[in-house]
C-alpha cells in the first residue's frame, strides 16, 4: 500500500506542474470550453497517466491491478526477453528526426532552433524526474532505491513527443513509430526488473509534459535573429566558404554579405 503522505506529494507534484502549464497560456480567450483550453491539452495525458498509476499503488496487493500483481505476471511469461536494448530505443526518436532531415524531410523548425527545444526538454525533464526520485526515495522491484518515476521512460517520451511536434503534420506514422520506440522502452523496464508499472506510467507523463511546455512556450528567437540576415526565400547566400589555393598552399577563401 501506498503510504497517504506519498500519493499527497504526488498529488502536489501533479498539481504544481499542471498549474505551471496553466499560467503559460496568456493568449486563451475565456470564451473556450475547458476541453479546448491549452492548458486541458497539455495536462490531460499525463494526468490520466497519474491517475493509473495511483490506483496501481494504492489498492490491495493480492488484487489484478495491484503494481506487485503486474510484476510477478510480466516476470512468470517464460517468452519475454531480457535485454538492455531499452538503453538506445529511449533516443530512437531524436535519432529519426535529425535522419529525415539529413535525407531531405523536414520537420516543423530548423536545424538550430529543433535542437534547443530538444535540449531544453531534456533538461525540464530530468530535473523533474531527479526530484521526484530523491523526494520519494522508492525501492526498485529488483533491489536499489530511487525508482519512480522512470527516467528511461520519461526521457523516451518526451523526445516521441519531440518527434511528434516536428513531424504531426507531415505524417501522422511519424508520431506512432515514435510513441511506439517511448512504449517499447517503458515496457522493457518493466519485463527487465527495473521498474514498477507506476514508475513508468508518471514516467511517461512527466516526457510527455516536459516537451509539451517547451513548445507551449519557446520563443523561436533563433529564428528571428536568422531571419535578419536575408529573407528566406532568397537564393542568395549571404556566406560564401570556397576552398581555394596559392603559391604557399591550400586555403580557404570567406565572403560574408553584411
Amino acid at each position: 500500500m501506498l503510504p497517504t503522505i506519498k500519493k499527497g506529494q504526488l498529488l502536489l507534484v501533479l498539481l504544481l506542474i499542471t498549474l505551471t502549464a496553466h499560467a503559460q497560456n496568456d493568449t486563451i480567450k475565456t470564451t473556450l470550453k475547458w476541453h479546448q483550453r491549452q492548458s486541458f491539452k497539455i495536462a490531460a495525458v499525463p494526468v490520466f497517466l497519474t491517475a493509473a498509476a495511483l490506483t496501481t499503488m494504492s489498492v490491495d496487493q493480492h488484487t489484478d491491478v495491484s503494481k506487485y500483481n503486474i510484476q510477478s505476471e510480466f516476470l512468470e511469461e517464460p517468452q519475454m526477453i531480457r535485454t538492455n536494448i531499452d538503453d538506445k530505443l529511449r533516443y530512437a526518436p531524436v535519432a529519426m528526426v535529425y535522419g529525415l532531415n539529413l535525407v531531405g524531410i523536414g520537420g516543423k523548425n530548423n536545424f538550430g532552433e529543433r535542437t534547443i527545444i530538444l535540449a531544453k526538454s531534456i533538461l525540464i525533464q530530468h530535473i523533474i524526474t531527479t526530484a521526484m526520485k530523491r523526494g520519494f526515495h522508492m525501492d526498485r522491484p529488483g533491489g536499489g532505491g530511487y525508482s519512480f518515476p522512470s527516467a528511461h521512460t520519461a526521457r523516451a517520451f518526451a523526445t516521441a513527443t519531440f518527434m511528434h511536434y516536428e513531424y504531426k503534420d507531415v505524417s501522422p506514422w511519424y508520431s506512432v513509430a515514435g510513441y511506439s520506440f517511448a512504449a517499447a522502452t517503458g515496457a522493457l523496464r518493466v519485463v527487465n526488473n527495473h521498474h514498477w508499472l507506476p514508475d513508468v506510467l508518471v514516467g511517461a507523463g512527466v516526457g510527455i509534459l516536459s516537451t509539451k511546455l517547451v513548445y507551449l512556450t519557446h520563443k523561436h528567437k533563433l529564428t528571428k535573429w536568422l531571419d535578419k540576415w536575408g529573407n528566406k526565400d532568397k537564393k542568395e547566400n549571404r556566406l560564401t566558404l570556397l576552398p581555394s589555393y596559392t603559391g604557399e598552399g591550400p586555403g580557404v577563401y570567406l565572403n560574408l554579405k553584411l
